[in-house]
């Protein structure tokens, strides 16, 4: 696997990747010495970036990094996945996540991080995820006739859901 170094300019490149993995560290962080080696032990089939949070200040800022190291998932440059803090099965599973949604499996990748967000308390951005499914051709809007709403804020208002059940009014 490959870990890139990223800057504010060398993040901006990078995210522009279809699904990307960014690691948010601190040299002198033994939680983050582990992470580095649980990620240089899986093959992602992608690269990893990494943003050094001593020299990045204000790039950890506005992304809300809070703790280190936290890792982040995001797919064609939206955060959908955050974990924060060393968790091995939570880092796992994000990884797996990324893997899946690499290879296209995206109904078997929305799956597992909704189970990943409600066992390991994660953040997870729900527009995102259901932005994921919709753009992947897996929403179940499209194909269902009872409910042609074509855009997910009506779908909400309409229905007081999405028709995952991510997003619910209120």
């Amino acid at each position: 696997m490959t870990i890139v170094e990223l800057d504010k300019r060398g993040l901006r490149e990078f995210l522009k990747r279809r699904v990307a993995v960014v690691a948010f560290y601190a040299g002198r962080c033994l939680a983050t010495a582990r992470l580095e080696t649980r990620l240089r032990c899986r093959d992602l089939g992608l690269p990893v970036g990494r943003v050094d949070c001593d020299r990045e200040v204000v790039l950890c800022g506005e992304l809300g990094v809070k703790s280190l190291p936290t890792l982040h998932l995001y797919v064609k440059g939206r955060l959908l996945m955050a974990v924060e803090g060393y968790d091995r099965t939570a880092i796992d599973r994000l990884m797996d996540v990324a893997a899946m949604l690499r290879e296209r499996r995206v109904l078997e990748a929305a799956s597992r991080i909704l189970d990943a967000a409600e066992a390991f308390d994660l953040r997870v951005d729900q527009r995102a995820l259901h932005d994921v499914l919709r753009r992947g051709g897996k929403c179940p809007l499209r194909a269902n006739v009872e409910c042609p709403c074509p855009d997910l804020e009506r779908q909400v208002e309409k229905h007081g859901r999405c028709g995952y059940g991510l997003l619910r009014r209120g």
